[in-house]
């Protein structure tokens, strides 16, 4: 039985978002913990931010939402990290990620052993790993967790800050993975198969024994993969603003959900409906309603 609060951390990357005309704070596993909160879990950042006045913002935001920044470092003299977006006409977005900030420098910390022993999920992507240094940081992270611990594998591939080792390396430590159809199209190097999407996902599971895989497919909703079964959910019919930080929102709900032992069709359902929700809205983490808690519990 898990506790009525669950410990979950994201690991890697804190940064701004900057758009044409306004700015707001991001990075998957900074979106991922604050939805985490925003749903009444217990979500901590494992992050660094610089002492700019960005990196003062992001604390007051993050606290906000009621996100735990013990474990998020404040190193002076090192830029808050940033990326540059710009909306396509359907509100996707394309990202430009500025190097050598304070994110990159997030070490483990010995420490900490007894934090990452106290979880029980753990979020990690491409990104955050995206020198050798982080990967080797990550890995020491993921391996100082207990062996129940849901690792969450995001592969949130940006630009060219991946390689095939770290993602297969990480698909090593993974117990449940998430990815979009171009990211599917980069892991597929790693199977032997050349059939669908779903058989080649089959074949990922089976290969890496992961226990659950989200396959998003924007506009035409998700579909749920495991070893014991599959469940396709169409995506909300919302008018989208943007769509930065759906994908997270998706993730929170889809860890929450597995960590509590719902069926795949109530998780894909309350993940597509938070994410359609964060798309209606601008920014990566808008504040969700009364109304939408309560349907959200209720689920």
């Amino acid at each position: 039985m898990v506790a009525h609060q669950l410990r979950i951390a994201g690991v890697g990357e804190a940064l701004w978002d900057v758009f044409q005309h306004n700015e707001e704070f991001g990075g998957a596993p900074a979106n991922f913990v604050s939805h985490c909160s925003m749903l009444g879990e217990r979500g901590y950042l494992v992050s660094a931010l610089g002492s700019d006045h960005r990196g003062q913002l992001a604390v007051q935001h993050l606290t906000e939402l009621g996100v735990d920044i013990e474990h998020c470092v404040i190193i002076d003299g090192v830029e808050t990290g940033v990326s540059s977006i710009a909306l396509d006409s359907k509100g996707d977005a394309k990202y430009e990620i500025r190097e050598n900030v304070a994110w990159d420098r997030v070490c483990y910390d010995s420490n900490l052993y007894p934090f990452f022993q106290s979880l029980h999920a753990i979020c990690f992507g491409t990104l955050g790993q995206r020198t050798v240094k982080a990967h080797l940081e990550t890995m020491k992270m993921l391996s100082a967790t207990k062996r129940e611990c849901v690792k969450f594998f995001d592969l949130n591939l940006r630009q060219d800050f991946y390689t095939m080792e770290v993602i297969s390396q990480s698909l090593i430590h993974s117990n449940i993975v998430k990815l979009n159809e171009d990211e599917l199209g980069v892991l597929s190097k790693l199977s032997p198969v050349k059939g669908s999407d779903e058989a080649i996902v089959d074949d990922l599971i089976k290969r890496f024994k992961i226990n659950l895989v989200a396959l998003t497919l924007g506009e035409r909703g998700s579909v749920l993969m495991s070893q014991e079964g599959r469940y396709a959910e169409g995506a909300c019919d919302v008018e989208v603003v943007d769509t930065v930080g759906a994908g997270d929102a998706f993730s929170a709900v889809m860890v929450i959900g597995y960590l509590r032992d719902w069926s795949l069709s109530r998780i894909s359902r309350a993940a597509n409906g938070l994410g359609g929700f964060v798309c209606s809205k601008p920014g990566a983490t808008p504040r969700l309603s009364r109304d939408f808690l309560e349907g959200f519990s209720g689920e």
